[in-house]
């Protein structure tokens, strides 16, 4: 069956398949940096709360968590716990706790760039 997509569309799905969710979470982290941002990621989630989201972003009066997974939803999926967190902290800060993949990258940049 022949794809529906683009050549460049079909390019840009192959490079998202193929980051792994470290690399992924270190874009994120770059780009929050050089947009003025301070971000946390623990290092070795070994003895935190299971579920928390991998990044915490704060600036501009703003906080954000990115839960961040590889581009294949089918495999990379959310925990019960990864949501409950997103769940309780889009509660307290709604539209500020998000699971991201790394089509959403420009999204993000728009997001902290204040133009999302």
């Amino acid at each position: 069956m022949a794809s529906s997509l683009t050549p460049a569309a079909e390019c840009r799905q192959a490079l998202w398949n193929a980051i792994s969710e470290k690399d992924f979470q270190l874009q994120v982290r770059e780009a929050a940096h050089l947009l003025g941002w301070l971000t946390y990621a623990t290092w070795n989630s070994t003895h935190s709360t299971a579920g928390y989201p991998d990044i915490t972003v704060v600036g501009h009066g703003r906080v954000f968590w990115f839960e961040c997974k590889r581009e294949d939803a089918t495999r990379s999926k959310l925990s019960p716990a990864q949501e409950q967190w997103l769940a309780a902290l889009n509660a307290a800060h709604p539209g500020s706790a998000l699971c991201i993949r790394p089509h959403d990258l420009e999204m993000v940049a728009k997001l902290l760039g204040g133009t999302g």
